[in-house]
């Protein structure tokens, strides 16, 4: 889940379930799968990686698409290793971070108390005081919705705060 950048000019779009950066690995102190409701949960410390993303949160739930025949989606089991074959990027239709989302790709950082990947629009939104930075400058609002595709973000309710380069005559921040 490679989130979160609302930059005032477009920029690099970063790494997401379905965009080919390698693998996501998801750790957490407890998972739960839950078949019959086509969810997997990860509680207390998660941590996903996805090529030079990482994702904090207190939880993480992965929503499933509902299989076509749902006596195939009995058929999962809820043995360890089964989740591989359910977390499967094309079965994902929503994954929800809450609680101290931090995420972290290369110079950019971004931090809310939810975020919300929508796999078939390839969006993200995040809530509960949002903020995202980087070197130079700092935004917030009330949600922020990254479109992923379209490399743009949306702030409702902005406030941006650009600090003066500390290569410039005005001095440093």
């Amino acid at each position: 889940m490679g989130l979160l950048w609302a930059s005032a000019a477009a920029a690099e779009a970063p790494s997401m379930p379905g965009h080919p950066e390698g693998p996501m690995a998801i750790s957490s102190r407890s998972m739960t799968v839950k078949n019959l409701d086509h969810r997997i949960i990860f509680d207390r410390d998660v941590v996903v990686k996805k090529g030079d993303m990482d994702l904090q949160a207190d939880r993480v739930e992965v929503i499933l698409t509902a299989p076509p025949n749902e006596a195939a989606g009995h058929a999962l089991s809820a043995l360890p290793g089964a989740g591989g074959a359910m977390l499967a990027e094309d079965n994902v239709e929503r994954i929800e971070a809450n609680g101290r989302v931090k995420v972290v790709q290369g110079g950019k950082t971004a931090t809310a108390d939810q975020a919300v990947y929508h796999n078939a629009d390839e969006t993200i939104v995040l809530t509960g005081r949002p903020e995202t930075w980087e070197d130079g400058y700092r935004i917030q609002g009330s949600r922020i919705t990254i479109l992923l595709k379209e490399q743009r973000s949306v702030v409702e309710e902005s406030r941006v705060v650009i600090y003066p380069d500390e290569g410039s005559a005005s001095g440093g921040p």
